[in-house]
């Protein structure tokens, strides 16, 4: 089972999840989809958006402060890494704290950090914030299909993939990834994203 991350672009909301399960299961009302068969928010990829604030080079020269300290991880995995043993949990996150006063008291990079930084709005995406798959969520049509309404629930109306499945071989799209550069993609052809929209981590399987 192969783990990807997607940022889903939902209107403002009280009830995220209940959004995400609607523009989720939009693609398998009539039959599997095909490029997912379960999903979670945050999951492996729950902390991405801070991660991507901080900045990859920063994240590296962390990781290596671990290993020096000689942190260990459990052999399997099958979400983000579990400190094994768990008391380096306390060792893991004081030198977060002291790292980075200002992005939290837990480690995000391990299965133990249980904050909720999945989601944000469309003006506080980091600009470094990278996805495999971008999707925009929009109303649903009536069943008669003459007016759409956020009554009917929502449906995914636009996507982005780093590449796909051409039926021989994976084939890369013209877009790399960046959220923020993608939502710009669509923006140029016409497609409203408002800027509170709410932008939600996803973690799906395949």
């Amino acid at each position: 089972m192969s783990h990807y991350s997607c940022e889903v672009i939902i209107p403002p909301t009280d009830d995220v999840k209940k959004s995400i399960d609607e523009v989720m299961n939009s693609f398998n009302k009539y039959e599997p989809c095909s490029w997912y068969d379960c999903y979670e928010i945050g999951g492996r990829y729950s902390g991405n958006k801070i991660i991507a604030e901080i900045g990859g080079d920063k994240i590296e020269s962390f990781i290596a402060e671990l290993k020096k300290q000689k942190i260990t991880v459990s052999c399997i995995q099958a979400g983000k890494e579990t400190l094994a043993p768990a008391s380096q949990q306390k060792i893991v996150d004081e030198l977060w704290r002291k790292t980075f006063p200002d992005k939290g008291d837990v480690c995000p990079l391990f299965d133990h950090y249980k904050g909720n930084s999945n989601i944000c709005t469309v003006t506080e995406i980091p600009e470094k914030l990278s996805a495999y798959r971008l999707i925009i969520a929009g109303p649903k049509y009536s069943n008669d299909l003459r007016e759409f309404s956020y009554e009917n629930g929502l449906t995914c109306q636009r996507m982005l993939v780093q590449e796909f499945w051409n039926g021989v071989e994976y084939q890369r799209t013209t877009w790399d990834g960046n959220v923020k550069e993608g939502i710009e993609m669509l923006r140029a052809k016409n497609w409203p994203i408002a800027s509170n929209w709410l932008v939600v981590t996803i973690d799906y399987h395949n």
